[in-house]
């Protein structure tokens, strides 16, 4: 009899231990699943995440493609301005411009060919090709011809053998160039006041034109980063939806192995 009773606790305790170990492994196996199902929890939120910034992103695409659009038209309007303010400037400037070049073109004869020629300094073959251009460029400006009939044949003349005819010639001819400069000046001064007005305008348009440019570019590295961060983000999103497809077979598993150990445990306890 007492060794029955020791067979007894021996069985009783093996059974025990049997309980205990299918116990602790439906504990292990459930908590396991617990947390398993957590990680699932997280990926999926993570992977919804993922597409909710996709979407985002593509917004902001969209977004900042219009922007480039609004701001391609801005920058032609730009160009269309900044060009008909240059055409503009030098239409209304072609005035100005032709008595600057005229001015600047006398005073340069007054001194490279008239002055020498009046004082003598010229002579030869020299002299009359020099009184010859002057001459030319006296018909250009519109001179009274018959001012300048004479004028070089007094000029290749020596000053000491000019006679009074040829000095008053070339008095005259002289006078004539100062005051054709007076009136150039005048007429110069006359047209600044324009021409100051339409380089000013012109000057705004060219902000104007550097404003929509440096916008313009803005856009298009705003729209160039947008695109990436979009292709970053479809990239996310896929690595975050195989994590989750991935993970469905392990969870499937932990479940598995939860429920045989349950159905031991119950056959265990229900006894043979």
């Amino acid at each position: 009899e007492p060794f029955q009773q020791r067979v007894a606790g021996l069985i009783r305790d093996s059974l025990d231990g049997i309980q205990a170990e299918l116990h602790g492994a439906l504990e292990s196996q459930q908590a396991e699943l617990d947390a398993a199902g957590d990680e699932s929890a997280g990926r999926a939120a993570a992977e919804a995440k993922a597409e909710s910034d996709v979407l985002a992103l593509y917004a902001v695409v969209q977004e900042k493609r219009r922007e480039l659009a609004a701001s391609t038209e801005v920058l032609r309007e730009a160009v269309r301005d900044l060009k008909e303010g240059r055409e503009g400037q030098e239409t209304g400037d072609a005035e100005y411009t032709h008595a600057a070049s005229e001015k600047e073109r006398l005073e340069e004869a007054e001194e490279a060919e008239f002055i020498p020629l009046k004082a003598g300094s010229l002579t030869g073959a020299k002299a009359k090709k020099q009184a010859a251009s002057l001459v030319a460029l006296a018909k250009k400006a519109g001179f009274d011809m018959s001012l300048l009939e004479g004028l070089q044949g007094a000029l290749v003349t020596k000053p000491a053998q000019r006679d009074s005819m040829e000095n008053m010639v070339i008095q005259a001819f002289e006078t004539q160039v100062s005051t054709r400069i007076a009136e150039l000046e005048t007429t110069m001064a006359q047209l600044s006041p324009a021409r100051e007005e339409r380089a000013q305008a012109l000057q705004s348009k060219h902000q104007a034109h550097a404003a929509a440019r440096e916008r313009h570019t803005r856009c298009i590295d705003e729209l160039r980063a947008a695109e990436a961060a979009v292709q970053e983000a479809e990239a996310a999103r896929a690595a975050y939806q195989h994590v989750v497809d991935s993970f469905g077979p392990e969870l499937r598993q932990v479940r598995v192995q939860r429920a045989l150990t349950k159905e031991l445990l119950d056959d265990f306890l229900s006894g043979p």
